[in-house]
């Protein structure tokens, strides 16, 4: 037995008003606010209670259900034909779909596509809001017969099975209850209105969406009588023992009841007083408060947090490991000094190695690479070849030179140097881009509860900002 089923057996068990909202929901899976009022409308004819307007009771029936496996048997939908009062469709045209695999369905707007679709959601009872299917608007006499179509499919063992189809209530072939049809609308069945995914059963939603019903009828109602008039035998029952609505007659002595029904200042007071005792009653409700003092444990515990990341950016570990980057970055530095000092010392330019100089060697590399010789790996030393700085041929010093120079950049110290650089230059970054994150209003809140907690905070910040200060300076004077 599948969901459809159970439900629609649960269903015909409920009252009347609840088997109209089941159907309501299964159908269209949101209710906006005229379904609200009129389900309303039926809970009320269903007791006997007087409506503005008398509202049509829809059960939920075998109809409604569908795209649910509604038996065992194995269908394959094969062709859709023989169209008619289906937009500007011809009769004439079919549409076939592959026995096995994906049939994609392709053409230029207006060319039908959305037409078959409808059919299809419209036959095989898909969930979602149903759109209308209209005849020909184009043509020159206007039917106004319902759209038709016939379903080609094979049941089990039996081969192409002709089911005819009728745009009426009630006239779908149950057969065709086994074909899901899915798109973008059909989705928001699947999606809330926050767009978030969530997973459930298939129908389950039905259950959540009837009782937020219920609580939201139960709201109206609860409304309406609270707006109803007191009928006169009420207002003599609340008005005590004395009963004075009841003794009075021709004889009544008619100053005496108006002083009895005049407001006093006294009455004035006691009026106030009892508001005023109502508002704090409202206001210190222990379960509000508890809410209060939760949602301010959860921002002050934000807080802590955020004060405790930027703690551990510029303290202990983090602050060790600045200063093991430094220290690599300076020894590499150091030694690609020497060594360049070493390599280059014989060159006839000085400079030869230095961060100006490798600048200037890059730049020859990448427009040896792109511009002058691109199909060649740099440095090109092959015959007649020349600088590409200079232009001129290199003789087999030069070439000698490229080569040399060349090999010193590729060294393993000099990439070590570069990356121990670079690696420092992110972790400054990272400490740049560090903050607590903290706004004075959220110190200010702590301050509501604490003043010297807060100022304590307000301390902390101050001391980690100078800090993180100081970490910066002491990397950037070495």
């Amino acid at each position: 037995m599948n969901i459809g089923t159970i439900l629609l057996d649960w269903s015909v068990k409920q009252p009347l008003w609840q088997q109209d909202a089941i159907r309501r929901i299964w159908t269209k899976r949101k209710i906006d606010e005229t379904d609200v009022s009129e389900v309303l409308n039926i809970l009320k004819q269903e007791y006997g209670l007087e409506t503005k307007i008398q509202t049509r009771l829809f059960p939920l029936t075998k109809e409604h259900i569908g795209s649910a496996t509604v038996h065992e048997s194995k269908i394959v939908l094969k062709e859709l034909r023989e169209l008619k009062n289906v937009n500007a469709l011809p009769t004439d045209t079919s549409l076939k779909f592959g026995e096995t695999g994906v049939t994609v369905i392709y053409g230029d707007n207006a060319s039908g596509k959305s037409g078959y679709s409808r059919v299809l959601k419209k036959a095989c009872r898909a969930r979602g809001t149903q759109e209308k299917i209209h005849p020909n608007i184009f043509s020159k006499v206007r039917s106004a017969s319902p759209a038709e179509a016939t379903f080609i499919i094979d049941l089990d063992d039996q081969k192409d099975i002709s089911l005819q189809w009728k745009d009426d209530q009630g006239s779908s072939p149950e057969e065709l209850a086994n074909i899901a049809v899915f798109d973008s609308k059909a989705a928001r069945v699947f999606i809330d209105n926050k767009n978030a995914a969530h997973y459930q059963p298939y129908g389950i939603d039905v259950f959540t969406t009837l009782a937020e019903l219920c609580v939201k009828l139960q709201g109206l109602l609860k409304n309406e009588i609270e707006n109803l008039p007191l009928p006169d035998s009420i207002v003599t029952e609340l008005v005590g023992e004395d009963k004075i609505i009841k003794k009075i007659d021709a004889s009544s002595d008619v100053n005496n009841l108006r002083s009895k029904a005049e407001w006093s200042e006294s009455d004035n007071l006691s009026l106030i007083k009892a508001k005023k005792a109502v508002a704090e009653l409202v206001a210190n409700d222990p379960k509000k408060k508890a809410q209060e003092l939760r949602r301010a444990q959860n921002r002050i515990d934000s807080i802590r947090a955020s004060l405790t990341n930027f703690k551990k950016k510029i303290q202990g570990k983090e602050e060790t490991n600045f200063r093991t980057l430094c220290t690599k970055a300076h020894d590499a530095e150091r030694a690609l000094l020497a060594l360049s000092k070493e390599s280059f010392d014989s060159e006839p330019l000085t400079g030869a190695g230095s961060e100006v100089w490798k600048r200037l060697f890059f730049a020859a590399k990448e427009f040896s690479e792109k511009y002058t010789y691109p199909e060649k790996k740099f440095p090109v030393v092959d015959e007649d070849s020349r600088c590409p700085l200079c232009h001129q041929v290199l003789d087999e010093k030069a070439k000698e030179r490229m080569l040399r120079f060349n090999k010193h950049i590729s060294e393993h110290i000099s990439r070590f140097a570069a990356e121990t650089k670079q690696e420092l230059q992110k972790a400054i970054s990272e400490l740049n881009a560090s903050t607590h994150g903290i706004s004075n209003e959220q110190v200010n809140e702590v301050a509501d509860y604490s003043p010297e907690l807060a100022e304590q905070l307000r301390k902390s910040i101050t001391e980690l900002e100078n800090r993180k200060k100081e970490i910066l300076s002491a990397i950037e004077t070495d």
